[in-house]
């Protein structure tokens, strides 16, 4: 934590340098617009028109209505805002609960009626919950489904597992955060916590960093598809978080969540090494507790909002030695400072630290001391965002902030000199530990951007955006065997080895973005969303500290290479909303756009410097030694990046109907397009092969492309295939229920298919980033890659709500979700002449894991205590229906006895206890 701990420090400097500048960047705010009309339709001039919130610091917002009694309130955080509408001869209109969501556009057009009538109208949250302007496919989860849904405590995870059209690579792991939205890969998201991005070190694009706690997120915005020109550099969804914010007034809020393996069954038990014998899922603990506060430094000015949270889950799959727990252990850290300087300048900071703990678990073949744990520190800041409104119609804003992660490896048998040994016949690891590695990375950008609203423009009215974006990003590894070889064995046997020394690698980009965007209000019911963006990408090798024989870093420093390639892109956006009823409750919309993919650091490693050569030999029984040389890899004389490379791309296209069948109530259906073409990948361009036909022992017969030139003669570069592809078709169903009456609900069905060549291997996750593994440097690699691909899941359906019964004051949860199984398929291992290959028997996609069916549900019991205590007992019962789907298979290898064989599962049912308070 002393790395985060510094840039906290930091980050206070920050504030004090920067509060004088007009400062934000991504969308976390909303906006209340309307129009004000008399009996007869005709509009109210000067109408004055007040919004206050626990959520609007400053107190009251006031503004009037236009000469054509329009008014507007833009740049609003999540919340229910209290309207009221006044003009004199005319009845007062007060709505006391207009919800604002992130990226909204909330319109309340009022009519109001002669004073004798009536001298006040009060209304609750009443008229379209359709959004007007946006023509992206998005949902919002507001504080209402974080307080009620029955959640794994997995933070934002537990919202973008279960959303509309996104397909996990593990539905109940908290620990495993990658998932796919809308046939995308699972390398192409991003992820903003309060319009900031995460850096995430794990892997390209493999999930949002520590992100947030639970218990302190306000808001999360996930669009799909669609996304305006405001964002860039990314091919699949957007997941914006909102976290919490003081206020006027002082709370505090805590919880504590329990579960152990009493409140745990063990619907599935297998073999284990271990004096039980056999064993089945075992929870050894699991607890979680949070602390949270918020009130004002000075009221109407300065708000603070803090918090802290702490877990420990520790746990063991069926067949697993519950002696050796996965013993996950995560804090967490958020500050947030929200400053209103003046009454049109307003500034937001904020800070938060996530670390973890997570080992690998050991299991029959690996057992816990050739295991490790990788130990994570990640820190996203807002240095500075203050927004400044120059009127009702102009708007500025600036953000500066950074990420900054690192990981480091601590193998379980704390011996970083012993090699590591496998044996090809058993499957079994002996020796020493696996691979030690650590990392370092820092992301900093500033985003700039001016809105103006302007009417009567152009033959209509208009949102226009203009918007700048610096980005700079660096990262760097280090990694080694311990000996500085791998072993592999074959019954005991010496077989082949692998020698490398420890090396580093690192990589980086800049990034220059620039966008334009125009919301036109062509009438009373036509919008469209016009988006045009440009960006520039410089990916750069940087220099990095060399390595001793013991993997720690040196004084010497080895140059990277400088400049490897350079992109620049034009992303056009297009969108339209068109209201089909003079009501406004039926809107068809509908988006396209082109999305290109951004440089991820991690994918230039192969080429760089740094990297020591590497020696696969076998084992000559003759001579007792590894001396039959079969390659020699020097990362320099064998890799290289195509400095003409294209950048990946994907064409999205979406059209959709939502219709308001009931207050508070819409359905929507949306049929989306995906076609992406220019993916990374490597190809080997020097190398000769010929073809040869294998026979398998089961008789089936494959074509093959064995080697024919010397292994030295290869040389590999990562360009873009032309083999490779993403086609994706889906249809998207959606009820929603937003909170009223004390009940909401999100039901959704997604009916879908994706299907290309990417870069992923093809048991787990869909991963389009071809730098990332050594995938396709072979031709044999492609033997069968092309199909179904390994996120896709043909049926969704979910459900999820609450309901609360005021008189008792409990509250009843549900999160339900039915999902066809994700794809895979067959493969083996042959002996070629450049050495051990694995070829897919089968094409991608030809099997399916088992579908899983999961139900969670809340139950819970309010007490009160005076104005302001408040205690909440619940339970969480997770699983409720047992569900034993198998998510890991201990091998795809079709010739070995444990072809298919399940090691992992969902977690099974479990009864997690819960206790929170706030006053």
């Amino acid at each position: 934590m002393e790395f985060s701990r510094l840039y906290a420090f930091v980050s206070f400097l920050g504030i004090i340098l920067l509060a004088g500048i007009p400062l934000t960047g991504q969308v976390i705010t909303g906006n209340i617009v309307g129009t004000v009309s008399d009996a007869t339709g005709g509009v109210l001039p000067g109408a004055e028109v007040t919004i206050r919130s626990p959520a609007l610091i400053g107190g009251t917002a006031t503004t009037s209505t236009n000469d054509k009694g329009r008014y507007r309130f833009p740049a609003l955080v999540p919340g229910t805002y209290r309207l009221k509408i006044h003009k004199i001869g005319f009845t007062n209109y007060v709505d006391e609960a207009v919800r604002v969501q992130v990226g909204s556009r909330v319109e309340k057009n009022v009519f109001l009626g002669l004073a004798a009538v009536s001298e006040e109208v009060t209304v609750s949250g009443e008229g379209p919950v359709v959004d007007t302007q946006k023509s992206a496919v998005s949902t919002n989860y507001g504080k209402e489904y974080m307080e009620n849904v029955p959640l794994r405590r997995s933070g934002i995870n537990d919202f973008i597992k279960s959303a509309p059209g996104i397909s996990a690579t593990y539905t109940t792991y908290n620990q495993h955060p990658a998932v796919s939205a809308l046939g995308s890969g699972v390398n192409e998201n991003i992820y903003l916590v309060d319009g900031s991005s995460t850096l995430d070190y794990a892997g390209p694009g493999s999930g949002p960093g520590r992100g947030p706690g639970t218990d302190a997120i306000e808001e999360i915005e996930i669009l799909s598809l669609g996304a305006s020109a405001e964002y860039g550099n990314f091919q699949g969804a957007v997941f914006n978080v909102v976290t919490r914010q003081g206020g006027n007034d002082w709370h505090f809020d805590g919880s504590y969540y329990y579960t152990s393996q009493n409140l745990t069954s063990q619907p599935v038990r297998r073999e284990c090494n271990c004096t039980e014998g056999e064993t089945g899922f075992t929870r050894d603990r699991f607890y979680d507790f949070a602390l949270h506060a918020g009130g004002p430094i000075l009221k109407d000015r300065l708000w603070i909002f803090g918090g802290y949270g702490y877990q420990q889950d520790y746990k063991c799959q069926p067949g697993d030695d519950p002696r050796r727990p996965e013993e996950w252990i995560s804090d967490q850290m958020l500050w947030k400072l929200t400053w209103q300087i003046t009454p049109e300048l307003k500034s937001i900071h904020s800070f938060h630290s996530g670390s973890a703990r997570y080992p690998l678990p050991p299991n029959a073949y690996a057992p816990y001391e050739v295991m490790a744990a990788y130990i994570w520190d990640d820190a996203t800041f807002t240095f500075a965002n203050l927004i400044h409104t120059v009127t009702d119609n102009t708007l500025w804003d600036l953000r500066v902030s950074g990420s900054f992660p690192d990981f480091d490896t601590e193998p379980n048998s704390g011996n970083r000199t012993e090699p590591l040994r496998f044996d090809l016949a058993t499957n079994k690891y002996t020796g020493g530990s696996i691979g030690i590695h650590t990392g370092r990375g820092k992301g900093l950008s500033v985003r700039g951007k001016v809105s103006h609203y302007a009417e009567d423009f152009l033959s209509g009215d208009h949102d226009f955006k203009f918007g700048v974006q610096l980005e700079y990003e660096k990262t760097r590894t280090s990694y080694m065997y311990p000996g500085g070889a791998l072993y592999y064995d074959y019954a005991g046997q010496p077989y082949y080895a692998w020698f490398r020394e420890p090396y580093s690698y690192g990589g980086g980009f800049h990034n220059i973005g620039a966008f334009v965007e125009d919301a036109y209000h062509v009438g009373e019911r036509l919008t469209l969303n016009l988006g045009l963006r440009f960006d520039y990408n410089r990916a750069f090798s940087p220099n990095v500290p060399a390595l001793n024989s013991l993997g720690e870093e040196t004084e010497d420093t080895i140059e990277g290479l400088g400049t490897l390639y350079t992109w620049n892109r034009l992303s056009p956006r297009l969108g339209f909303n068109l209201a089909l009823t003079e009501d406004g409750r039926t809107l068809l919309r509908g988006t396209w756009g082109r999305y290109y993919q951004g440089v991820n650091t991690h994918v230039l490693k192969w080429t760089h410097p740094a990297i020591t050569p590497g020696i696969w030999a076998d084992y000559d029984p003759a001579t007792g030694e590894y001396s039959d040389i079969v390659s020699y890899s020097d990362q320099t004389q064998y890799y290289a990046i195509d400095p003409d490379m294209k950048t990946p791309r994907t064409d999205q296209f979406s059209v959709g109907l939502d219709r308001e069948i009931a207050p508070d109530m819409v359905m929507g259906l949306t049929y989306s397009r995906k076609d992406g073409r220019h993916f990374t990948g490597w190809e080997d361009v020097l190398g000769v092969y010929g073809t040869d036909r294998v026979t398998f022992p089961d008789g089936r017969t494959l074509t093959v492309y064995p080697l024919l030139s010397e292994p030295w003669d290869r040389r590999f570069v990562l360009t873009n295939p032309e083999e490779y592809y993403l086609t994706y078709n889906g249809m998207l169903l959606t009820l929603n229920k937003r909170w009223a009456g004390r009940w909401q609900m999100l039901v959704s069905y997604t009916l879908s298919e994706a299907s290309g060549l990417q870069a992923s291997q093809g048991l787990y996750s869909q991963n389009s980033a071809g730098g990332f593994q050594r995938y396709g440097r072979d031709p044999n690699d492609l033997i069968n890659a092309d199909g179904t691909l390994s996120n896709d899941r043909t049926h969704m359906v979910r459900a999820q709500g609450a309901l609360m019964i005021p008189k008792l004051d409990v509250t009843f949860g549900v999160n339900f979700q039915h999902l066809t199984g994700k794809p895979w398929m067959a493969k083996t291992y042959l002996r070629l002449p450049q050495g051990r290959q694995r070829v897919f028997l089968e094409p991608r996609g030809s099997r399916r894991h088992s579908s899983q069916t999961l139900l969670d549900v809340r139950l819970a019991k309010t007490f009160r205590f005076g104005k302001r205590l408040k205690l909440e007992l619940l339970a969480d019962i997770l699983n409720l229906l047992n569900e034993t789907a198998e998510v890991y298979l201990l091998t795809d290898d079709y010739y070995r006895p444990e072809f298919a064989e399940p090691v992992r599962f969902v977690e099974p049912r479990s009864v997690m206890l819960g206790i929170k308070f706030s006053f």
